[in-house]
């Protein structure tokens, strides 16, 4: 296991940077950016999102045009996503009122490289927040699957629900799990073997990491397919994260580069300097109104599966 080579895949998506070739986090993070001002103003307008009580993010991907999302005929759809709002509310919520950008990493993964296997499947997001994963599993799932949002708090499950509603309502569902608790004590999860289980972001603290192993293990069995992302905060957690996963769990680790940037209307916020003009990663062009995003934080994304 070497997080420090990873980091470096996860850091760079516009240069190639060997292994090792990067001595402190700061020279990981700058190397996505011109400078470091425009690295502050990215971090600065990521965190100006999370107050907005409505974002509308888009995901260019081909897996989701047979919804009816289509925006303006573009290869993609548009999620509009409540989120708390406020600053006291998001606490208020155990941080979970915002969607935060390894949200966005693991949908934009799951629509390009999972879609023709989850037709069908059982999808559970743990720690979902506002479940912009969940909505785009909604799609991707189809008529026959299945996707349950969960977290651990009443008003972000009750977030949760009402933003799953706006994509699809016979399919989806959301719940309030407690890392730990038994599943058969909660309806919407009684008897259901999960296909997927996903989570972004929900590891930002080491108190959470022996709950989140444990919620893991309650809902895997021998076919369970699991997503983790998180957002790089210290290359020790994640280090330690992954000490702790690999007691129970095979861990692969995703390169993230290709889905680390977010494309929705910046309106509402002040973005000096870190779009990247009307045109997404592969140069083709996006809806109107909508903006390319860059990420000011690298992610690891690891695939998780049952040892033995």
């Amino acid at each position: 296991m070497d997080i420090g080579g990873e980091l470096v895949e996860a850091r760079v998506d516009l240069k190639e940077v060997s292994e090792g070739s990067c001595e402190s986090e700061d020279e990981y993070e700058l190397l996505r950016f011109e400078d470091e001002e425009e690295f502050c103003a990215a971090a600065s307008a990521c965190a100006d999102l999370y107050f907005l009580r409505t974002r509308n993010i888009y995901i260019d991907e081909e897996s989701l045009v047979k919804s009816c999302l289509d925006v303006n005929g573009q290869r993609g759809v548009a999620f509009l996503v409540d989120q708390r709002g406020s600053e006291s509310e998001i606490v208020q919520d155990d941080t979970g009122g915002a969607v935060y950008d390894a949200a966005i990493v693991l949908s934009r993964f799951l629509c390009r490289q999972e879609a023709g296997d989850m037709q069908g499947k059982n999808v559970l997001e743990l720690g979902a927040g506002p479940a912009l994963v969940s909505m785009a599993a909604s799609i991707l799932v189809g008529e026959k699957g299945y996707v349950l949002a969960t977290d651990g708090n009443d008003n972000t499950v009750n977030l949760a629900r009402m933003n799953v509603r706006r994509v699809s309502e016979h399919n989806t569902s959301s719940a309030r799990f407690w890392w730990g608790t038994p599943t058969e004590d909660i309806p919407e999860m009684r008897g259901i073997a999960w296909d997927y289980v996903l989570a972004s972001d929900v590891a930002y603290d080491e108190t959470l990491f022996a709950p989140l192993v444990e919620g893991l293990l309650s809902v895997f069995n021998n076919k369970t397919v699991g997503y983790l992302c998180n957002g790089v905060r210290s290359i020790d957690r994640e280090k330690n994260l992954r000490a702790m996963l690999e007691k129970h769990f095979k861990v692969e680790s995703i390169k993230t580069s290709e889905f680390s940037y977010s494309i929705e209307d910046l309106s509402g916020i002040s973005a000096p300097k870190f779009t990247s003009g009307q045109v997404n990663i592969d140069n083709k062009p996006l809806p109107p109104g909508f903006c390319m995003r860059k990420f000011h934080r690298a992610h690891l994304l690891w695939k998780l599966t049952l040892e033995g």
